[in-house]
């Protein structure tokens, strides 16, 4: 493996795999930033700030330069994602959620994001980049996995088979779990009941193509939820402290207590209000903050709501409303009959213990 020198910016961050650096976009409360990512030992930043019209954002002119003590040592490409050290369990910084599509991972990242020392990443990807994380050991830092079907944890289940990331097969396994990948996170798994989630998916897909056909490769398939399930299953039993599984049912039960024990656990620090009241408007991949405000005031003002398959407009504005269970016991009316009585035969979702529609 080669060192790079101090100056060289390395790493690639939803940007162009030949670039010299890439970007990263995050929430830290009301404030939205671009980092750039690749630099040793500091974090130049630059804010997204609201036009005097509020229809839009502009990113200022200014570049912040976070000054770090932490400098690294980087060895390739791939070191950059992933870090080779033990990490002290209260000294963790990286925060990985992961779930089936509508399971309610946007909605759980954003209410983690509203904590007080939350740094939220607003894009899908699998990991933490390590520029950031050592450069800003004062949040913790959040990410939300693109799918279930491409993710390191659901490929491997945790363990080395990851030869599409190209890694260097030489760096050691780090204990436990034999996991060189998500030692030092905090992973947390979420499910939610697989007749909620397929008839939402229904409404939502394209084209009205039929879920039960869909390729078992595809994300929103039913094959690939078992998949997940058997991995959320198999980690909900685990002893390891760096595994959280829940299920989004959970979050709101008991006066949101699952939700309050897990940010103890991994060190978020918040308010009780966070819980009742939207505290800020939310980005949600390509939609921002004033995209996210303009559909909410639209719909308010109209006392509506976007439909399903509209749907970065729907995602935009369910998150922005108030924190409780999107459920409907209907939902399972929408799913076809084929997949509806897969779901109902299947042991994997016996065993999670959510149960057929009467």
């Amino acid at each position: 493996m080669s060192e790079v020198n101090e100056t060289e910016h390395v790493f690639v961050f939803n940007g162009n795999e030949n670039s010299n650096t890439g970007e990263c976009h995050v929430r830290i409360g009301s404030r939205m930033y671009k980092y750039i990512i690749g630099v040793r030992g500091a974090s130049p930043r630059r804010e997204y700030i609201q036009s005097p019209d509020g229809q839009d954002v502009y990113l200022s002119d200014l570049v912040e330069l976070v000054e770090s003590e932490n400098t690294h040592k980087l060895l390739n490409t791939e070191s950059l994602k992933w870090s080779y050290k033990s990490v002290d369990f209260q000294n963790r910084n990286k925060i990985l959620i992961l779930g089936f599509p509508h399971c309610g991972t946007t909605v759980l990242r954003t209410k983690m994001g509203d904590c007080l020392n939350a740094m939220e990443v607003t894009r899908e990807i699998d990991f933490v980049c390590k520029c950031l994380s050592e450069n800003h050991p004062e949040y913790k830092i959040i990410v939300k996995s693109a799918d279930t079907v491409t993710s390191p944890i659901t490929l491997g289940e945790y363990n080395d088979d990851f030869d599409y990331l190209k890694i260097d097969k030489n760096i050691p396994s780090v204990p436990p779990s034999n996991n060189r990948f998500y030692h030092d996170y905090h992973s947390i798994l979420i499910i939610k009941n697989p007749y909620e989630v397929f008839g939402s998916i229904s409404r939502r897909a394209i084209n009205n193509e039929s879920v039960a056909d869909l390729d078992e490769s595809n994300e929103h398939s039913f094959e690939a939820y078992e998949k997940y399930a058997k991995v959320w299953l198999k980690y909900r039993e685990s002893d390891e402290e760096r595994y959280n599984c829940i299920k989004y049912e959970e979050m709101f039960e008991d006066n949101f207590k699952c939700l309050k024990n897990l940010f103890s656990k991994i060190g978020l620090k918040y308010e009780e209000d966070i819980f009742e009241n939207r505290k800020n408007y939310y980005s949600v991949e390509d939609v921002s903050f004033a995209e996210s405000r303009k559909i909410c005031n639209f719909f308010d003002r109209h006392d509506a709501q976007p439909f399903d398959h509209e749907h970065e407009t729907f995602r935009a504005w369910q998150i922005h409303q108030k924190f409780e269970p999107m459920t409907n016991p209907e939902s399972y009316k929408d799913i076809p009959s084929e997949l509806l009585q897969r779901i109902k035969d299947s042991e994997i979702v016996k065993e999670l213990g959510y149960l057929p529609p009467e």
